[in-house]
């Protein structure tokens, strides 16, 4: 029987600037690096301030440090905002008509838009399931910002008054159901229960991110 988070060891790891041990907390995000409680990452600031006006080599390899570390920083804040845009572009431009029926006519196609739509939802997952309190705000808008066109995209899918799919207009009859009513079907499927899996997410990684004690300030 495997052990819960609780029952793991907690990983510890020296302050970049002190040396202290810190108790790293559980799940995704990106490491403590300076003692939470000693004030230590706005002295290493203070440093990295003074090393940065100092001329020659030494000054010149603190502002490059600068340089990654905000470049860092910009990543990881830009990836929720980016997963959801991906998989939102990805998701719209296959249930186009045309590509859509294009996905029929080419192998290369087909298997193109399915793994491009599980990566970009794979990455979207990544973000919705978060377990720090500093990616709730992200993870939460990505599922606001998936929700909303998702839910746009199966109602009108839903709503067309036309068949948009005309591959499928020989494939409904065996199921009882006419092209139409199948396309309807599709669009109420990802509409209605495909938005409230998101949501769930959500509302999962809100109550795992605020009452988990991992994510609590250390005392």
């Amino acid at each position: 029987m495997s052990r819960g988070d609780g029952d793991r060891a907690p990983v510890v790891t020296p302050c970049k600037h002190c040396g202290a041990p810190i108790e790293q907390r559980g799940g995704r995000g990106r490491r403590r690096s300076y003692c939470p409680d000693r004030g230590c990452q706005a002295a290493a600031k203070r440093e990295r301030e003074i090393r940065r006006a100092t001329p020659g080599l030494e000054g010149a390899l603190a502002r490059a440090e600068d340089l990654y570390e905000r470049m860092e920083k910009g990543l990881a804040n830009a990836i929720a905002p980016l997963a959801a845009a991906l998989f939102a572009l990805l998701l719209w431009l296959w249930h186009l008509p045309r590509p859509y029926r294009a996905t029929f006519e080419s192998d290369l196609l087909y298997w193109t838009m399915h793994l491009t739509l599980l990566a970009s939802a794979l990455c979207l997952w990544h973000v919705l399931i978060c377990r720090e309190r500093r990616e709730l705000q992200r993870a939460v808008v990505a599922g606001i910002v998936t929700v909303v066109q998702m839910g746009l995209l199966g109602a009108a899918i839903t709503l067309a008054p036309r068949l948009l799919y005309d591959p499928h207009v020989l494939t409904t009859q065996l199921w009882g159901l006419t092209p139409l009513e199948d396309q309807q079907l599709g669009g109420l499927i990802m509409w209605v229960p495909g938005c409230a899996i998101v949501i769930l997410a959500a509302l999962a990684a809100v109550g795992r991110t605020l009452l988990s004690p991992a994510s609590s300030v250390q005392r």
